[in-house]
């Protein structure tokens, strides 16, 4: 997550709230109620999908105005995993929630997270990793320096492993986040360098761990800097948040490039409104197992009929504090047909 750890504009743009050029919060809130545990059943966490317009994704539930981003659902679709970031980047755990006996359980610390500063949860597309980025400490180490590496656990019967980090032809001596596993075995991760700017990289899977990785194009690495690359499972696509370019939304956007017949990279295209927002920071995404759904993070935040409320009393305060749209970041997500489109846009109408 490259914006947690930079310099000067991105460590701004991740640290602090929403300053003037952001819609003002809200007093109430617009969303319904979170359905009760018992009630949440079914595929999504009983959520009601959305069409062509983004919705909050389980608010009350999963989005509660805490600063949650990175989601990521299980091939199976029964377990749901995500981040939540407290104080900046001071506190950072990874959570989960399950379906079991038909009814989504309440969403915990996962097993192997809450002691370190773990973000980026990523499940393999046949489900037997959890990839994720942390900064604990690797063998030799164990004071540790603060540094990211990326860590996988693997599925030991119901759960998962003791995590391990990945060798060292994807941890560098730089730091590395947002990992993106793929049918191939392949995976898309990105890496600081030594002027702190991040760049997209993809590894093969061999025999044994990965082979060195390699930096992807300049149609993919765009901007004055980018990061959290979500990778297809097929990659046919790659989804990548980056900032400083002519004609972005927001500060931070997402853009998308698609992979032609040939297996270049085409030059990346914004993803455009409504997952895009003036004001807002929009860094991490990724799409579900079926392909149905985009899943993505924005600090957007929303208003009533009317404007905002006024904050007159400690209890407006801490309402606001504790639910969704108020600046912090919440997940949304959105039918993944937005994504044909952008291919049509990108490739002038016809196949990638």
């Amino acid at each position: 997550m490259r914006s947690l750890y930079g310099i000067g504009f991105v460590t701004v743009l991740f640290f602090t709230a929403c300053s003037g050029a952001c819609p003002a919060p809200s007093g109430r809130s617009a969303e319904p109620p979170p359905l009760p545990k018992s009630e949440r059943r079914g595929a999504y966490l009983g959520e009601t999908p959305p069409g062509s317009e983004p919705a909050l994704f389980a608010p009350g539930f999963v989005s509660r105005g805490l600063g949650e981003r990175d989601a990521a659902f299980a091939p199976s679709g029964y377990a749901f995993y995500y981040s939540v970031l407290v104080g900046g980047f001071e506190h950072s755990v990874i959570m989960e929630t399950r379906l079991r006996n038909g009814a989504w359980t309440a969403p915990a610390v996962a097993s192997f997270s809450g002691v370190y500063r773990d973000i980026e949860p990523a499940v393999s597309p046949d489900g037997s990793r959890l990839y994720f980025a942390s900064d604990r400490p690797l063998e030799g180490n164990e004071g540790g320096d603060g540094d990211m590496n990326l860590w996988f656990a693997g599925l030991e019967g119901p759960d998962w492993g003791v995590p391990r980090p990945l060798p060292p032809q994807v941890n560098s001596s730089f730091k590395e986040f947002f990992p993106s596993p793929t049918r191939s075995g392949a995976l898309y991760f990105c890496r600081e360098d030594e002027t702190g700017k991040t760049f997209v990289y993809r590894a093969d899977r061999v025999e044994g761990g990965f082979g060195e990785a390699q930096q992807l194009p300049d149609t993919v690495n765009i901007g004055a800097d980018r990061f959290n690359a979500f990778a297809a499972p097929d990659e046919s696509y790659i989804i990548v948040c980056a900032y400083g370019i002519e004609g972005s939304v927001g500060g931070v956007d997402y853009w998308v490039s698609f992979r032609s017949t040939s297996g270049d990279w085409l030059p990346a295209v914004n993803m455009g409104e409504p997952v895009n927002t003036a004001g807002s920071r929009e860094y991490s995404a990724s799409v579900t197992a079926d392909g149905k759904y985009l899943f993505f993070m924005s600090s957007r935040t929303s208003s009533a009929e009317g404007g905002a409320a006024p904050l007159r009393t400690l209890e407006d305060v801490d309402a606001l504090a504790g639910r969704p749209g108020n600046g912090n970041s919440d997940i949304y997500w959105v039918s993944s047909e937005i994504l044909e489109s952008l291919k049509r846009k990108a490739t002038g109408g016809g196949g990638a």
